[in-house]
């Protein structure tokens, strides 16, 4: 495949790349400020923090994650999963002749894995709703 830019789309890049810096230290303060609400919240498990991540995707682990997903988009929170099958599970991986249970952590995670909104234009107030509403449901499992 030939995948290259045609002039326009180069011309586009070209201006957004000068943005690039500030939109990653957004999403980096976005993201420090969620560690920051859910440190120590029993049920959430989050990622390590890595200071060279640019946060593409803000990924943490919950319990009952279905209902808290439901829960977040009631609230028109922009939560989705974006990884919801351990890949030894998907179609094209069966004739591997691989049961259920033989990969826990992988299966583990595609069963609690909530990705959370991220993007360098999200205002701080999301963060603290989407937490407010986490912190809600989590401590609901107790």
């Amino acid at each position: 495949m030939n995948s290259r830019l045609d002039t326009i789309q180069a011309a586009v890049l070209n201006v957004k790349l000068r943005y690039l810096e500030s939109w990653n230290s957004a999403r980096r303060n976005h993201a420090a400020a969620y560690r920051s609400h859910l440190d120590g919240l029993s049920g959430i498990t989050q990622t390590v923090n890595n200071a060279g991540c640019v946060y593409h995707l803000l990924v943490i682990r919950v319990d009952d994650r279905d209902r808290v997903l439901q829960a977040l988009h009631d609230d028109n929170i922009g939560a989705g999963i974006h990884y919801p099958f351990a890949l030894h599970e998907l179609g094209m991986f069966k004739d591997l002749g691989y049961a259920a249970g033989e990969f826990p952590v992988a299966e583990d995670w595609a069963r609690r894995c909530l990705s959370l909104p991220i993007y360098p234009e999200l205002p701080l107030e999301a963060v603290t709703r989407a937490t407010a509403i986490l912190r809600r449901e989590t401590e609901r499992v107790l």
